[in-house]
């Protein structure tokens, strides 16, 4: 081949079509000020508040979550308005799942439930409800204390 086929002609380029998903508006990170109905309000890093709905799988409970703790979000502008799409997960995860073993620590755990806090193991069941009331159920109990046992009641009942 001459050396002057080899010459490679100067065309324009042109990029190929862009798809829907090419199109879209790129990622924002954002924090969700408050509730509104139907949805929340998010304001970006440059200062600017959007009404945004929860993208598809975010629970609510999460949204409150970023509102009450002031964690970052990521959004994105869509044809129908601004999406919460996640969370960023800005502290270590409070539970590791490892080979179906969940562990939580810290300096103090505490668990809250509105109506009721339930834990089981197979037959055992430890119940606390909001009136006030615990139940243990199990087939065998055994207490260990180093000092004393005491018991404040009204009335206490032994079979």
């Amino acid at each position: 081949m001459a050396r002057d086929e080899m010459a490679l002609e100067a065309v324009a380029y042109e990029p190929p079509p862009e798809s829907a998903a090419q199109r879209r508006l790129p990622l924002d990170v954002g924090w969700i000020v408050a509730r509104e109905a139907p949805g929340y309000l998010v304001r970006l890093g440059d200062g600017a508040e959007h009404h945004a709905t929860l993208g598809a799988g975010v629970l609510p409970a999460l949204a409150d979550e970023c509102v009450r703790e002031g964690r970052p979000v990521l959004v994105r502008a869509s044809d129908d308005g601004w999406v919460v799409l996640g969370a960023l997960q800005t502290a270590p995860s409070a539970a590791v799942v490892r080979d179906g073993v969940v562990t939580v620590t810290g300096r103090e755990v505490r668990l809250e439930a509105e109506a009721e806090l339930l834990v089981e193991a197979g037959p055992t069941r430890l119940r606390l409800d909001r009136r006030g009331r615990v139940s243990l159920t199990a087939e065998r109990l055994t207490m260990r204390v180093a000092s004393l046992i005491k018991l404040i009641a009204s009335k206490v009942e032994l079979p």
